[in-house]
């Protein structure tokens, strides 16, 4: 009797010193959790002062390859920000549907590539910080030079701290050019 009941406090002493030592092991887990999260907030932070100083310079450039859904045709998209010029290549892809022509089937043959190409000079730059998200937002307005001199847009661009950005070009009376662009900013 006296042999069991000492195997019987052996067994609960050793599972009182596991138990000990997962709780402990399960708190270093969740330190490591919180160091990682951490971590990544300050790397985010990081990445926000980084870009700052590239916004500021106005030498970047937006860019995004899209691809579209009916076609599976690639559409390369640009503006590109030189200090006082912006350079814009935003392409609409190929026609096969009818929609834009005024026929709804696909007996349209293909309208080719369009869409909005021209420079200009840039007019009353915002730059806008938010640090509460660690994005920003820059707006500016836009007199075409060149070949079409004269016409005028307004861009605005919301920038996250990864380099995405989504973009919206817009005429001067406020009419939808160009919207939702999803793409990255990269230096010049």
């Amino acid at each position: 009797m006296k042999k069991s009941e000492f195997n019987i406090s052996k067994f609960f002493l050793i599972l009182g010193l596991s138990w000990i030592c997962i709780i402990g092991n399960s708190q270093d887990l969740k330190l490591n959790k919180k160091q990682k999260k951490e971590a990544i907030k300050a790397e985010r932070l990081k990445d926000y002062e980084v870009l700052g100083p590239l916004l500021e310079s106005r030498k970047f450039m937006f860019a995004t390859d899209r691809v579209q859904g009916t076609t599976g045709e690639m559409a390369y998209n640009v503006v590109q920000v030189d200090e006082p010029k912006v350079f814009v290549r935003c392409e609409t892809l190929k026609n096969t549907s009818g929609w834009n022509s005024g026929v709804r089937d696909n007996s349209t043959p293909p309208v080719g590539s369009t869409g909005l190409f021209f420079e200009g000079d840039i007019y009353r730059w915002e730059l806008s910080k938010n640090p509460k998200n660690l994005s920003y937002s820059i707006k500016f307005e836009v007199q075409t030079t060149g070949g079409n001199p004269g016409t005028f847009y307004e861009i605005g661009m919301n920038i996250n701290t990864n380099k995405s950005a989504n973009i919206e070009i817009k005429s001067k009376g406020g009419h939808m050019v160009y919207s939702n662009y999803l793409g990255h900013i990269r230096t010049l």
